[in-house]
């Protein structure tokens, strides 16, 4: 398993705060990618963006209900969490962790796809003034 962008922002905004950080990470979870590439690397911070291994369709593995809110949960088997680093017209450059970690540079459309596909989940870091 892995985890969703409530995980990474309670651990990202734990770690701010002790180590007196000026930052925020923020659940941008349903955000267009047009208001991701705006909010984020247009203003030179960090974007994760969940994907699929390979850009390959999605692969459910798992679904199951939260019992105290009855709210369905469902797990990809080839879920898969990049860093956002750049863009053009028709792409995203990706920083891909894995085996090993690549720089890549993707169809955009594929991966808008994919991201809307996987519920458009999405942590943006935030520099506080």
């Amino acid at each position: 398993f892995g985890c969703y962008p409530g995980a990474i922002v309670k651990a990202l905004n734990d770690c701010f705060l002790q180590k007196g950080m000026a930052y925020t990470a923020i659940d941008a979870t349903g955000m267009s990618t047009k208001e991701i590439l705006a909010e984020g690397i247009d203003a030179d911070m960090p974007v994760l963006y969940w994907v699929t291994h390979d850009l390959n369709p999605p692969a459910l593995e798992l679904c199951w209900t939260i019992k105290d809110t009855g709210r369905k949960v469902n797990w990809y088997k080839n879920l898969h969490c990049v860093l956002m680093t750049g863009y053009e017209e028709d792409t995203l450059d990706f920083i891909n962790p894995g085996e090993t970690t690549v720089r890549e540079t993707v169809s955009r459309s594929l991966a808008m796809r994919r991201h809307a596909e996987l519920g458009r989940r999405t942590v943006i870091v935030k520099k506080d003034y």
